[in-house]
C-alpha cells in the first residue's frame, strides 16, 4: 500500500500559516482593534491615530487583507477599511480548537 507523500494539504496549511502570523502581531492586532472600534476607517486614520508611519500602516494593512481579516474599499482618493467579522470569526474558532479552548474571543 502507498502513502501520500503530503501528510497535509500544503496549500491549505501555507494559507494557515499567513493567517496565524497575520493574527499573531502586537501592531496589526492594534490595527484591528482600532478599526472594529471606529466600524469602518479610513487608512490615514488608521496611520494618524495609531501613530504608524505610512509604510508601515500599509504593509500591516496589505498582510492583513492578503489574510482575509479585513476589507478595503477604494473612494476616490481614499482607502477604507473595516473588518472581515466573519473571517475572524472563523480564525478565532480554529484557534480555540487549536489550543484546546484556551483563548479569549474579541472579536464576535
Amino acid at each position: 500500500m502507498q502513502r501520500d507523500s503530503n501528510l497535509f494539504n500544503q496549500r491549505a496549511l501555507q494559507t494557515a500559516v499567513l493567517v496565524l502570523r497575520a493574527a499573531d502581531h502586537k501592531l496589526r492586532h492594534r490595527i484591528c482593534l482600532y478599526i472594529g472600534d471606529a466600524k469602518t476607517a479610513k487608512f490615514e486614520d488608521i496611520s494618524t491615530k495609531l501613530a504608524f508611519d505610512q509604510s508601515a500602516t500599509s504593509q500591516h494593512l496589505a498582510i492583513l487583507h492578503k489574510a482575509g481579516m479585513v476589507i478595503r474599499k477604494q473612494d476616490g482618493a481614499h482607502i477604507h477599511y473595516r473588518l472581515n467579522k466573519q473571517r475572524i470569526k472563523t480564525i478565532n474558532e480554529a484557534i480555540q480548537l487549536l489550543s484546546g479552548g484556551e483563548t479569549d474571543i474579541i472579536f464576535r
